[in-house]
């Protein structure tokens, strides 16, 4: 019995995957780039995902109420670490020299050390609006109105004196050197619980 396979007409939006009937056709320059520009954005989209600063919630794959251990897989290699007292504060390089990633943890037990806040010193991650460590006070006092000035106090982790400004309910907090200008650049985020106030030193 001979099997009559059917045969495909292949129209233009048909799939881009090569086949038998079309191996030796000249390629249309057109569809050719289409497909090249769609690869390249398709590619990008799990580096931006890693890079996704979401407040009250998460700086990249690190995510609040997450465990040490399960951050440590994730980011690798400690550049600190201290503990005291069932607290904890560990950092990461993730952008040399100076851009990290520092988590402050509480112990529920014995055992779990677990992420309460993230502080974010690189650029490379932004919030979906754009906003990002080097943004200006004022950029960012446009799309997050509601921030109100907390602390000014010597931070240990940026080594100079900073104040910071929260908007509380959206789980957010940034950091600027102390008492800045409409035009000063954003040192570090703050990743919080929503309705949490940084009242003091965090880092």
């Amino acid at each position: 019995m001979k099997l009559i396979l059917p045969h495909h007409r292949w129209s233009e939006s048909a799939s881009p995957i090569a086949h038998p009937s079309l191996v030796g056709m000249a390629p249309n320059a057109m569809k050719t780039r289409a497909i090249l520009l769609l690869l390249i954005f398709v590619s990008t989209l799990p580096a931006a995902e890693d890079k996704v600063v979401v407040p009250g919630l998460r700086v990249g794959t690190v995510s609040l109420m997450e465990k040490l251990s399960s951050v440590k897989s994730e980011l690798g290699s400690l550049s600190f670490e201290d503990a005291a007292m069932g607290r904890l504060w560990a950092a990461w390089i993730v952008d040399a020299p100076d851009g990290r990633i520092a988590v402050f943890c509480l112990r529920p037990d014995e055992h779990t050390f677990v992420v309460q806040r993230i502080l974010v010193t690189s650029p490379k991650y932004a919030t979906a609006s754009g906003i990002s460590v080097g943004s200006t006070f004022s950029q960012i006092n446009k799309l997050f109105p509601e921030m109100t000035e907390g602390a000014t106090y010597q931070s240990s982790f940026q080594k100079r004196r900073i104040t910071v400004y929260h908007c509380s309910a959206r789980g957010i907090a940034f950091e600027f050197p102390a008492e800045p200008k409409p035009s000063e650049q954003c040192i570090g985020f703050i990743i919080h619980p929503m309705g949490m106030t940084i009242t003091g030193n965090a880092f």
